[in-house]
């Protein structure tokens, strides 16, 4: 155990909006999660903790009964206040993806956020375990077995989903955090509005007057929709996209009429008694590669569609960047008199073009800091809220 006291592990400035023994509470939670309590380790007496934070020794009680009620004090009679159980300290977190991390391209952005969640979880001296499974359906399927018997055990104390939203997930007991566009409490992602508006404020300063969107998110016409435990009133993630889509291309002058606008497909499946629209494509690039072949047909690039600049083109994610580089070289209109790019892309990742582009980036080691945060403010008692990053830009020869 680690040596502490109330001088050198100062409480935060008690917030206006919190009581005294709401603050105490989460303190006393943030020294046994930090590991500077360990079991049958004696906490600070009331009074010296009633001194520390200008309050009285019956708020400090207070404070104290509910960590008692959950276990994770004791009191002994005529001794003091002890800790009972550590669980709540992070040992180990489980990370759980929908496939396989290492073989699947599509997971690229999952697989540079776990080196940075590993090494984060290092320095606090706790462990990462991994899970993976095929779901049947979009947010079907069922937990890994394995997974199911480290969660109940404890052995793990939190877990990350950073490339899979399954409805299991949401109803797991313990401390969780997702990358997920599905707007709930445990949501962490990257603001879409923001990349739209970065990449189309690049296009038009490269000149260009008309543009096509490559986007594999589905709009809410095409099955797209809230996600689990949304908010009421709170808009699909496909209608957040294509509504910022308008509201750039407005502010920027920007020509981008409905057939030049290509977002993820849908088909009808059945799973488990009941019907969905899941995804046209699994594979990104092939997304990427055939809806720049559209935009060619719906003449994007047409002579007479030319105003005088190069066609603009805003594509996203990376892993449909690369079919769409794949297609524009192939149908010969990547050169940049032609063409002005601008592709997501996560930022320590590669994505080559054989042309200039523009990359609009997001920072894995931003979103595994996310996370952490976000399970957190759990192990604090505090109420999870969704956590939304921003993109910045990256300019690409």
């Amino acid at each position: 155990m680690s040596s502490f006291s109330l001088e050198t592990h100062a409480p935060a400035d008690l917030a206006p909006r919190d009581s005294a023994k709401r603050v105490i509470g989460r303190w006393l939670r943030r020294a046994i999660y930090d590991g500077h309590f360990a079991v049958d380790a004696r906490v600070p007496s009331a009074e010296s903790l009633a001194a520390r934070f200008n309050t009285s020794t019956f708020t400090v009680h207070q404070a104290m009964e509910s960590l008692v009620a959950d276990g994770l004090l004791e009191r002994r009679r005529r001794v003091g206040t002890f800790v009972r159980d550590d669980r709540v300290r992070l040992r180990a977190a489980g990370v759980y993806y929908g496939v396989d991390p290492l073989s699947d391209p599509s997971t690229r952005f999952a697989q540079t956020l776990n080196e940075h969640l590993k090494r984060q979880l290092a320095v606090r001296g706790a462990d990462i375990r991994l899970w993976y499974a095929p779901a049947e359906g979009v947010r079907g399927g069922a937990m890994p077995p394995a997974m199911a018997e480290s969660v109940a055990a404890r052995s793990v104390q939190c877990v990350f989903s950073p490339a899979a939203d399954r409805d299991w997930l949401h109803g797991l007991e313990i401390p969780k955090a997702l990358i997920t566009s599905n707007p709930c409490p445990y949501q962490v992602d990257f603001d879409r509005a923001d990349f739209v508006a970065l990449g189309l404020e690049a296009l038009a300063r490269g000149g260009v007057r008309r543009a096509g969107v490559v986007a594999a998110v589905t709009a809410p016409e095409d099955g797209g929709g809230p996600g689990r435990d949304a908010p009421p009133g709170v808009r699909p993630p496909g209608r957040v996209f294509f509504d910022a889509l308008d509201a750039a291309a407005s502010r920027f002058g920007l020509a981008i009429p409905p057939a030049w606008r290509v977002g993820m497909p849908t088909v009808a499946r059945e799973s488990g008694g009941r019907a969905e629209r899941v995804r046209a494509f699994d594979d990104y690039a092939a997304f990427g590669y055939d809806a720049v072949q559209r935009l060619h047909a719906a003449g994007l690039w047409r002579a007479d569609a030319d105003d005088g600049g190069p066609a603009g083109l805003l594509v996203f994610p990376d892993a449909a960047a690369t079919g769409a580089i794949m297609a524009l070289t192939q149908l010969g209109v990547a050169a940049a008199s032609r063409t002005r790019a601008a592709f997501h892309r996560n930022r320590g990742t590669d994505l080559f073009a054989p042309f200039p582009y523009t990359a609009v980036e997001s920072d894995p080691e931003e979103a595994a800091k996310a996370l952490l945060a976000q399970v957190d403010r759990q192990f604090l008692d505090e109420a999870p809220s969704p956590i939304i990053l921003k993109h910045t830009f990256a300019a690409f020869q």
